[in-house]
């Protein structure tokens, strides 16, 4: 045998081994740093809609805590089988309100430029506990959410929804 084929058989072996740890490395990286998730439901129509595949990452969530705006997937409180995802509208010391479908943070009406419609009668007001969040569905009549099941605790929150890919057609950033 001839020291060339020696050699071509090493950087064969070399360039599978390379291959093999890529491969297990990037799956590994993606089940770390961003995962995907099915939309189901109306609850955050327009913005996202039934069917359309999510990206999230935990990423930003190593470093702080979530923030107002934020859209935030989660594990369903009492129901931890489901992932929900939804808006985070009141961080911890926030008082929110809901009056004639407005939403009101510390006193000021928010600007939600992204909600379908405004929600039907009123809401608190209701003062944010340390380490929980308040969340909300953009589309806010047919989202079950912090008036209905109280507040979030910041530790079953998942990840932060950064995007949309599927159908390519909705690719964008949110």
């Amino acid at each position: 045998m001839t020291s060339i084929s020696i050699r071509t058989r090493r950087r064969r072996t070399q360039t599978i081994k390379l291959g093999i740890v890529a491969v297990v490395f990037g799956i590994g990286l993606t089940s770390v740093c961003a995962q995907g998730f099915s939309v189901s439901g109306k609850c955050m129509e327009p913005n996202l809609q039934e069917g359309e595949r999510l990206l999230s990452t935990p990423v930003p969530y190593w470093f702080s805590t979530p923030g107002r705006g934020d859209v935030v997937v989660f594990e369903s409180p009492g129901l931890h089988s489901q992932t929900f995802v939804k808006r985070v509208i009141g961080i911890p010391n926030d008082e929110v309100r809901i009056r004639a479908g407005n939403v009101y943070v510390n006193g000021n009406k928010c600007d939600e430029p992204y909600r379908k419609n405004i929600a039907t009668g009123d809401y608190g007001p209701v003062n944010v506990e340390k380490g929980k969040l308040f969340v909300l569905g953009d589309n806010r009549d047919k989202s079950n959410d912090s008036r209905t099941w109280g507040q979030l605790p910041i530790s079953q929150v998942k990840s932060k929804a950064v995007g949309l890919y599927w159908p390519p057609s909705s690719w964008r950033l949110l």
